[in-house]
């Protein structure tokens, strides 16, 4: 009877097999079924010759892997993002949906499965579950090493190595949102305002609620004097409840209506710059112009200058 293989061994075995899943993954799972006839059920070297199924093509092979795993290991949030990504490649969308909500139950900070069930809600048309799930993608995003190591990058105006990394990021994981907007900072600082623009314009797209998107968002607008949109986004930061952001530095001025929609004139807002909750717009209005006043769907001659959530 053949000793067992050394455990030092078998997870060498497996970093490298799984080094080869991006460019080799049919070798990858060659070599994952020679580790698995040494150490048989092995749980990683089964997961990895699932991930190697699914990336040569073979979703089915991968689902007909990871049955009896997830029977013996039910509450490892890794196999069940795997089988997430195996029923989505076999066009199996709503049980892929059940097993991404398996993994964020099981894992609540795992950022690609929020990020992918975002994916699968937007394209069944649930948008508000969508947008929910890329927020939680985003708050999960701040631990993501490549993501810090492109903002240290950016912090030492090191911009092409930021630039390449983040580039580089989204040729595999286009939808992911914080990355956008960051790769959208880096064609501000390269003058590719318009690229900006485009990026972040595919932010909001995805995460409507993405607060600091929608701030830089309409502050490239303003800097590119696109003064009615910026005026838009403006008012979606400081009048959009929905967007949950509590207060906006801003000066200038909101126009005021009373009933039947009659001009009032004028109220001034944010002198020298303070910071106004944007519920003290309405309760600004009410003192110039009665209770019955409301702000109108326009604020002229904002200056955005920090948001603060």
């Amino acid at each position: 009877m053949s000793e067992p293989e050394p455990t030092g061994t078998v997870d060498v075995a497996i970093k490298h097999a799984a080094r080869l899943l991006d460019a080799e993954p049919a070798l990858a799972a060659e070599q994952a079924i020679e580790i698995l006839k040494a150490v048989p059920n092995h749980p990683a070297a089964t997961l990895l010759l699932a991930a190697a199924h699914r990336r040569s093509g073979n979703p089915a092979a991968a689902l007909q892997v990871l049955e009896p795993l997830l029977h013996a290991q039910a509450r490892w949030a890794v196999a069940h993002y795997e089988q997430g990504l195996a029923l989505a490649a076999a066009g199996r969308g709503d049980e892929a949906i059940r097993a991404l909500r398996n993994v964020v139950r099981l894992k609540p900070d795992h950022p690609d499965a929020w990020r992918v069930l975002a994916d699968h809600l937007m394209a069944v048309g649930d948008t508000a579950g969508a947008d929910a799930a890329y927020a939680r993608h985003i708050q999960c995003s701040t631990r993501n090493p490549l993501l810090q190591q492109a903002a240290a990058a950016m912090l030492k105006n090191d911009i092409p190595t930021a630039e390449a990394l983040l580039k580089s990021h989204l040729k595999q994981v286009p939808t992911d949102v914080p990355a956008i907007r960051m790769l959208a900072e880096v064609a501000v600082r390269c003058g590719q305002e318009e690229d900006a623009e485009r990026l972040l314009v595919r932010c909001l797209e995805l995460a409507p609620t993405f607060a600091a998107a929608r701030y830089n968002y309409a502050t490239l607008l303003h800097r590119r004097n696109k003064a009615a949109e910026a005026l838009v986004e403006a008012e979606r930061l400081l009048l959009g409840q929905k967007l949950g952001l509590k207060r906006v530095r801003i000066t200038g001025f909101a126009r005021i209506y009373g009933p039947n929609q009659r001009f009032l004139g004028l109220v001034e807002i944010g002198e020298g710059g303070r910071t106004v909750p944007h519920r003290m717009l309405a309760q600004e209005a009410a003192v110039i112009a009665g209770e019955n006043a409301v702000i109108s769907t326009q604020i002229s001659d904002v200056l955005l200058e920090k948001s603060l959530s």
